[in-house]
């Protein structure tokens, strides 16, 4: 088969040739574990009118990501919706809805807001890197490009994303265990009811609102008879 590329990003080298110079696949060696499972394959959505770009970038990264492409802004905006893609390349010149009017509307859905936007423009002025970065794009790249520069700034964006995820993991886990430890602080493991350091503090907090607010306090105080039988039969050892 015969790949025929836009004249604005041939790259210098073929991806065959970057792995017999380098010696490494510029991508799966960072996908496989020592136990030689591989990772989960990221999703790359390109969103632009010329269909050689995508072609090309499908080409370059096939194996390692798998590449959906979308012809204009409207089909990239329901094909980001649809498949949620790790990354999207995000041409601006489109007909219909541009790439301006994407990345804000990808930024401003919760859904979405986390995907990054790495913009491929012909466009050098900085008007418009100013308004793409304006709109949310997290990257900007001119065409005519180098493919490897190309997978390099998806690659950094893909660990940058990957970190922020991590991190999000992590600070969920940590908010999970304080909230658990703090039930663990008031409540009796036995009877699941306050115990006396909870009955302490929200004592002192209803005393310090009735003399605020000049209001009557009431506390009513009972015993169970023969609690030292329960407590010795079925409390704490």
């Amino acid at each position: 088969m015969t790949w025929t590329f836009p004249r604005f990003c041939v790259n210098r080298w073929t991806r065959r040739e970057w792995i017999t110079r380098v010696g490494t696949d510029p991508l799966m060696s960072e996908q496989t574990t020592g136990s030689k499972k591989q990772a989960r394959i990221p999703k790359l959505l390109v969103v632009d009118d010329d269909p050689a770009t995508a072609q090309l970038i499908r080409q370059w990264f096939a194996g390692s990501m798998e590449v959906l492409d979308a012809p204009d802004g409207r089909r990239g905006l329901e094909r980001a919706f649809e498949i949620r893609p790790d990354l999207l390349l995000l041409d601006l010149r489109m007909p219909g809805l541009d790439g301006i009017a994407v990345a804000q509307q990808l930024k401003s859905d919760s859904r979405t807001r986390a995907i990054p936007i790495v913009v491929l423009s012909a466009r050098h002025d900085t008007e418009s890197k100013v308004e793409a970065f304006s709109a949310g794009a997290d990257d900007y790249m001119t065409k005519p490009f180098e493919v490897q520069e190309v997978e390099a700034r998806v690659r950094s964006m893909l660990r940058k994303r990957e970190a922020l995820v991590n991190m999000e993991l992590t600070v969920r886990d940590l908010t999970s265990t304080n909230e658990r430890l703090e039930q663990l602080l008031m409540v009796d493991e036995k009877t699941g009811l306050y115990n006396f350091r909870e009955f302490q503090r929200r004592l002192k907090a209803e005393w310090s609102r009735a003399e605020r607010y000049g209001v009557p306090l009431s506390l009513v105080f009972f015993d169970l008879d023969h609690f030292k039988e329960i407590n010795d039969t079925l409390g704490h050892p």
